[in-house]
């Protein structure tokens, strides 16, 4: 089966919300710092109903710069804060 990109969440506009973390949202960032994002996505509906998609609570890169959550996945984070 196949798994989202981050430009695949792009291309469908899937995307909700995107944010910087991090050392740079913490402003304990210095010259030499990466910069770390956050993002929310919607499950596309083959996604959900298993239709050639994996299931994905989240997308990250492979540094960890970069880590997308499902809204779900979100949602759960949110509620167990």
């Amino acid at each position: 089966m196949k798994k989202l990109t981050f430009q695949d969440i792009r291309d469908k506009n899937l995307l909700l919300y995107e944010y910087v973390r991090g050392s740079v949202a913490y402003g304990t960032n210095v010259e030499s710092s990466d910069r770390d994002t956050g993002g929310v996505f919607l499950e596309p509906i083959e996604q959900i109903l298993g239709l050639g998609l994996d299931f994905q609570e989240q997308i990250e890169d492979e540094k960890g710069d970069t880590v997308w959550y499902s809204l779900h996945k979100f949602m759960n984070l949110l509620c167990n804060w």
